[in-house]
């Protein structure tokens, strides 16, 4: 049985997933026999000046009350790809600084993560663990050249790190926010430029958040800061392994909508899976993402993780192998 882990990942890194399974697979389950990460997206960034134009006072100028009190009071980040288009958005900042890549000093971060003394500082919200981990390495990189930045920042998760429902998605995140605002609203001044959120994201971001903060009378700033595509070249590499795999079957893993567009879109992936459907196993990482897998397969051929970790995808696997 083959694993195909259908995501995007740091060059260079193992991938924690396919290290996970790598680690288990030996002592618990001779039955998986390759294990593969596959970027199947490839992202574009845009509108640069833009969002450089809105973050630049903050992060590098230092300029915090202003900042706070004429423009945002919040960040809203859904993805690692929209922390990497801020970043590549201050690069003449970042060309001069020491990349530090590394997880290993994050804990000399003094980020709060309550809102008890919120005034003069910025409200960070990420999506999940994942995307707030990223977000940590961008702020440690830029300490080099403010380093008390960290110490202006408030970070703002859906859930705890050991809480076990899967709730780390846009929907939920929205009424954190929300939450959040109706607490603090009336201790905000209000200007003609200020708008509540800065919500930088995907030209194809779902409409759940969005919907979600205009109901709830929040003002936003939302600007799209990348394009998604298929990645041609891990398309190729995917069909490629698959067919010299032969009879064996395979667990496509998707992490994303995007994603299943990119395999089901794609002319030989698609006829290869409605030539043998029975040779693959269909694994999603989340609700948003069976949602769009529902488009293209039975919903009964589906197998959602009931949260987004190595240990459950690695509990699934298992699960699906017990079963067959």
């Amino acid at each position: 049985m083959n694993v195909f882990l259908l995501k995007t990942n740091d060059s260079g890194q193992q991938d924690r997933y396919v290290e996970y399974i790598l680690d288990r697979k030996t002592h618990e389950h001779k039955a998986i026999t390759h294990v593969e990460q596959i970027n199947l997206l490839k992202f574009n960034f845009k509108n640069l000046d833009l969002i450089k134009s809105k973050l630049f006072m903050f992060f590098v100028e230092k300029n915090y009350e202003h900042y706070l009190n004429d423009y945002s009071k919040c960040l809203i980040l859904t993805s690692r790809q929209t922390i990497e288009s801020i970043q590549e958005a201050l690069s003449e900042v970042f060309i001069n600084l020491e990349k530090d890549d590394s997880d290993s000093e994050q804990s000399t971060l003094y980020l709060e993560t309550s809102l008890e003394n919120h005034q003069n500082k910025l409200i960070v919200y990420c999506v999940g663990e994942s995307t707030a981990s990223r977000f940590k390495l961008f702020i440690k990189n830029l300490k080099q050249i403010n380093p008390d930045l960290d110490r202006h920042l408030i970070i703002r998760l859906v859930s705890e790190p050991k809480k076990s429902e899967y709730k780390q998605n846009a929907c939920e995140l929205s009424k954190l926010i929300a939450q959040d605002y109706e607490s603090i609203k009336s201790s905000l001044s209000f200007t003609d430029s200020f708008k509540y959120a800065l919500y930088p994201c995907s030209s194809i971001r779902r409409d759940d958040l969005s919907k979600n903060l205009t109901q709830s009378g929040i003002s936003y700033d939302e600007i799209n800061t990348y394009d998604t595509g298929p990645c041609q070249k891990g398309l190729d590499k995917l069909f490629k392994t698959i067919s010299l795999c032969q009879n064996e079957a395979s667990f496509l893993v998707f992490f994303s909508p995007s994603g299943c567009d990119a395999v089901f879109l794609d002319p030989k992936m698609k006829t290869l899976i409605q030539n043998e459907p029975l040779k693959f196993k269909f694994v999603s990482i989340g609700p948003s993402t069976s949602s769009k897998l529902k488009c293209y397969v039975d919903n009964s051929l589906i197998y959602e993780l009931k949260e987004p970790s190595p240990q459950a995808l690695w509990d699934k696997l298992k699960s699906i192998l017990n079963e067959s």
